[in-house]
Protein backbone atom coordinates (compact mmCIF):
# COMPACT_ATOMS: atom_id res chain seq x y z
CA UNK A 1 0.00 0.00 0.00
CA UNK A 2 2.77 2.44 0.96
CA UNK A 3 4.69 1.54 -2.19
CA UNK A 4 1.61 2.29 -4.35
CA UNK A 5 1.13 5.65 -2.63
CA UNK A 6 4.80 6.52 -3.10
CA UNK A 7 4.63 5.64 -6.81
CA UNK A 8 1.46 7.67 -7.28
CA UNK A 9 3.14 10.59 -5.55
CA UNK A 10 6.18 10.37 -7.81
CA UNK A 11 4.03 10.33 -10.96
CA UNK A 12 2.01 13.31 -9.70
CA UNK A 13 5.21 15.20 -8.93
CA UNK A 14 6.64 14.53 -12.37
CA UNK A 15 3.40 15.57 -14.07
CA UNK A 16 3.39 18.85 -12.15
CA UNK A 17 6.89 19.49 -13.47
CA UNK A 18 5.51 19.93 -17.00
CA UNK A 19 3.58 23.01 -15.93
CA UNK A 20 6.47 24.44 -13.90
CA UNK A 21 8.99 24.06 -16.71
CA UNK A 22 7.34 25.88 -19.61
CA UNK A 23 10.05 28.57 -19.69
CA UNK A 24 13.03 26.56 -18.41
CA UNK A 25 14.04 23.05 -19.59
CA UNK A 26 13.57 20.52 -16.83
CA UNK A 27 14.66 16.88 -17.15
CA UNK A 28 11.66 15.76 -15.09
CA UNK A 29 9.33 17.49 -17.55
CA UNK A 30 10.26 15.07 -20.34
CA UNK A 31 9.59 12.06 -18.12
CA UNK A 32 6.24 13.55 -17.17
CA UNK A 33 5.34 14.18 -20.81
CA UNK A 34 6.14 10.58 -21.69
CA UNK A 35 4.07 9.29 -18.77
CA UNK A 36 1.18 11.48 -19.86
CA UNK A 37 1.40 10.29 -23.47
CA UNK A 38 1.09 6.68 -22.29
CA UNK A 39 -1.70 7.54 -19.86
CA UNK A 40 -3.59 9.10 -22.78
CA UNK A 41 -2.96 5.90 -24.78
CA UNK A 42 -1.15 7.76 -27.55
CA UNK A 43 0.95 6.30 -30.34
CA UNK A 44 4.72 6.63 -30.55
CA UNK A 45 4.03 8.67 -33.67
CA UNK A 46 2.85 11.52 -31.48
CA UNK A 47 4.99 13.54 -31.26
CA UNK A 48 6.58 13.02 -34.68
CA UNK A 49 10.03 13.54 -33.18
CA UNK A 50 9.86 10.49 -30.87
CA UNK A 51 12.37 8.48 -32.92
CA UNK A 52 14.99 11.18 -32.30
CA UNK A 53 14.28 11.38 -28.56
CA UNK A 54 17.18 10.54 -26.23
CA UNK A 55 17.23 10.54 -22.44
CA UNK A 56 19.97 11.99 -20.25
CA UNK A 57 21.67 9.61 -17.79
CA UNK A 58 19.51 11.00 -14.97
CA UNK A 59 16.32 10.57 -17.01
CA UNK A 60 17.38 7.08 -18.01
CA UNK A 61 17.71 6.05 -14.36
CA UNK A 62 14.28 7.47 -13.48
CA UNK A 63 12.68 5.87 -16.55
CA UNK A 64 14.04 2.40 -15.79
CA UNK A 65 12.73 2.56 -12.22
CA UNK A 66 9.27 3.71 -13.30
CA UNK A 67 9.03 1.02 -15.99
CA UNK A 68 9.74 -1.71 -13.44
CA UNK A 69 7.31 -0.18 -10.94
CA UNK A 70 4.42 0.36 -13.37
CA UNK A 71 4.77 -2.79 -15.53
CA UNK A 72 1.90 -1.84 -17.87
CA UNK A 73 0.83 0.49 -20.69
CA UNK A 74 1.56 3.54 -18.51
CA UNK A 75 5.29 2.85 -19.07
CA UNK A 76 4.95 2.36 -22.85
CA UNK A 77 6.60 5.60 -24.00
CA UNK A 78 9.25 5.37 -21.30
CA UNK A 79 10.16 1.86 -22.47
CA UNK A 80 10.78 2.98 -26.03
CA UNK A 81 12.54 6.13 -24.90
CA UNK A 82 14.97 3.86 -23.04
CA UNK A 83 15.31 1.67 -26.16
CA UNK A 84 16.02 4.75 -28.32
CA UNK A 85 18.65 5.93 -25.87
CA UNK A 86 20.51 2.73 -25.04
CA UNK A 87 19.98 -0.82 -26.27
CA UNK A 88 22.09 -1.99 -23.34
CA UNK A 89 19.81 -0.26 -20.82
CA UNK A 90 16.78 -1.69 -22.63
CA UNK A 91 18.18 -5.22 -22.49
CA UNK A 92 18.78 -4.92 -18.73
CA UNK A 93 15.06 -4.36 -18.09
CA UNK A 94 13.62 -7.80 -17.18
CA UNK A 95 11.98 -9.58 -20.10
CA UNK A 96 8.76 -10.25 -18.17
CA UNK A 97 8.42 -6.52 -17.41
CA UNK A 98 8.81 -5.61 -21.08
CA UNK A 99 6.26 -8.27 -22.04
CA UNK A 100 3.75 -6.89 -19.53
CA UNK A 101 4.22 -3.31 -20.75
CA UNK A 102 3.78 -4.26 -24.41
CA UNK A 103 0.84 -6.66 -24.03
CA UNK A 104 -0.90 -4.13 -21.79
CA UNK A 105 -0.39 -1.48 -24.49
CA UNK A 106 -1.90 -3.82 -27.08
CA UNK A 107 -5.03 -4.03 -24.93
CA UNK A 108 -5.19 -0.35 -24.00
CA UNK A 109 -3.92 1.88 -26.80
CA UNK A 110 -6.45 4.01 -28.67
CA UNK A 111 -4.88 3.26 -32.06
CA UNK A 112 -2.52 0.45 -33.04
CA UNK A 113 -0.43 2.11 -35.77
CA UNK A 114 2.77 1.31 -33.87
CA UNK A 115 2.02 -2.41 -34.27
CA UNK A 116 1.72 -2.47 -38.05
CA UNK A 117 -1.24 -3.53 -40.19
CA UNK A 118 -3.09 -6.70 -41.18
CA UNK A 119 -4.11 -7.72 -44.71
CA UNK A 120 -5.18 -10.98 -46.37
CA UNK A 121 -2.29 -10.86 -48.84
CA UNK A 122 0.53 -9.53 -46.69
CA UNK A 123 0.57 -8.15 -43.16
CA UNK A 124 3.24 -5.86 -41.76
CA UNK A 125 4.73 -5.96 -38.26
CA UNK A 126 5.63 -2.51 -36.97
CA UNK A 127 8.49 -1.71 -34.57
CA UNK A 128 6.45 -2.43 -31.45
CA UNK A 129 5.28 -5.80 -32.78
CA UNK A 130 8.88 -6.68 -33.62
CA UNK A 131 9.97 -5.66 -30.12
CA UNK A 132 7.35 -7.96 -28.61
CA UNK A 133 8.22 -10.88 -30.89
CA UNK A 134 11.90 -10.48 -30.01
CA UNK A 135 11.03 -11.24 -26.37
CA UNK A 136 10.22 -14.84 -27.24
CA UNK A 137 7.62 -17.45 -26.39
CA UNK A 138 7.27 -16.16 -22.83
CA UNK A 139 4.96 -13.50 -24.30
CA UNK A 140 2.34 -16.08 -25.25
CA UNK A 141 0.89 -16.35 -21.75
CA UNK A 142 0.29 -12.60 -21.58
CA UNK A 143 -1.12 -12.50 -25.11
CA UNK A 144 -3.54 -15.40 -24.63
CA UNK A 145 -6.28 -13.42 -22.79
CA UNK A 146 -6.39 -10.92 -25.67
CA UNK A 147 -7.62 -13.73 -27.97
CA UNK A 148 -10.99 -13.10 -26.30
CA UNK A 149 -10.89 -9.32 -26.86
CA UNK A 150 -13.23 -8.35 -29.69
CA UNK A 151 -12.95 -4.60 -29.10
CA UNK A 152 -12.07 -2.56 -32.15
CA UNK A 153 -8.41 -1.86 -32.90
CA UNK A 154 -8.43 1.18 -35.20
CA UNK A 155 -5.53 2.84 -36.98
CA UNK A 156 -5.34 6.55 -37.73
CA UNK A 157 -4.10 8.56 -40.71
CA UNK A 158 -3.62 6.92 -44.09
CA UNK A 159 -4.13 3.45 -42.56
CA UNK A 160 -7.50 4.26 -41.01
CA UNK A 161 -9.46 3.01 -44.04
CA UNK A 162 -7.69 -0.36 -43.94
CA UNK A 163 -8.51 -0.95 -40.27
CA UNK A 164 -12.12 0.08 -40.86
CA UNK A 165 -12.53 -2.05 -44.00
CA UNK A 166 -11.25 -5.21 -42.31
CA UNK A 167 -12.75 -4.32 -38.90
CA UNK A 168 -9.60 -4.96 -36.91
CA UNK A 169 -10.03 -6.32 -33.38
CA UNK A 170 -7.41 -6.61 -30.64
CA UNK A 171 -7.63 -10.39 -30.86
CA UNK A 172 -6.62 -10.30 -34.54
CA UNK A 173 -3.25 -8.85 -33.53
CA UNK A 174 -2.85 -11.22 -30.56
CA UNK A 175 -3.58 -14.20 -32.83
CA UNK A 176 -0.90 -13.10 -35.31
CA UNK A 177 1.77 -12.66 -32.66
CA UNK A 178 1.06 -15.96 -30.92
CA UNK A 179 1.20 -17.80 -34.23
CA UNK A 180 4.53 -16.18 -35.12
CA UNK A 181 5.92 -16.98 -31.67
CA UNK A 182 4.93 -20.60 -32.28
CA UNK A 183 6.80 -20.51 -35.61
CA UNK A 184 3.55 -20.88 -37.52
CA UNK A 185 2.21 -18.92 -40.46
CA UNK A 186 -0.74 -16.77 -39.35
CA UNK A 187 -3.67 -16.28 -41.69
CA UNK A 188 -5.76 -13.14 -41.97
CA UNK A 189 -9.14 -13.54 -43.63
CA UNK A 190 -11.16 -10.62 -44.91
CA UNK A 191 -14.04 -10.88 -42.44
CA UNK A 192 -14.15 -11.15 -38.64
CA UNK A 193 -16.32 -14.28 -38.86
CA UNK A 194 -13.72 -16.08 -40.96
CA UNK A 195 -10.90 -14.95 -38.67
CA UNK A 196 -12.77 -16.14 -35.59
CA UNK A 197 -12.60 -19.73 -36.86
CA UNK A 198 -8.80 -19.61 -36.85
CA UNK A 199 -8.71 -17.84 -33.49
CA UNK A 200 -11.03 -20.39 -31.86
CA UNK A 201 -8.93 -23.25 -33.24
CA UNK A 202 -5.81 -21.70 -31.74
CA UNK A 203 -7.50 -21.14 -28.37
CA UNK A 204 -8.43 -24.83 -28.16
CA UNK A 205 -4.94 -25.97 -29.13
CA UNK A 206 -2.94 -23.43 -27.15
CA UNK A 207 -2.91 -25.19 -23.74
CA UNK A 208 -0.84 -27.97 -25.33
CA UNK A 209 1.43 -25.59 -27.20
CA UNK A 210 2.40 -23.05 -24.54
CA UNK A 211 5.96 -23.36 -23.21
CA UNK A 212 6.07 -25.10 -19.83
Amino acid sequence: MLRCLALAGLIALLTTAVVLSQDKPNPDALIAQLLNASKERESLRTPDSFDELRLSPAQLAVAKKLIQDLKDYRAYHLLFAVKNTSEKAYEIIPTDVKIRVLTSALREQSHLNDWGHLEPKESYDGPVAKALLALGKGAIEQLEPTLKDSTRAPLFGSEATMSSTFRYRRKDFAYRYIMLLLDREPEFAGTPRQRDKAIEALKKELPKLKPK
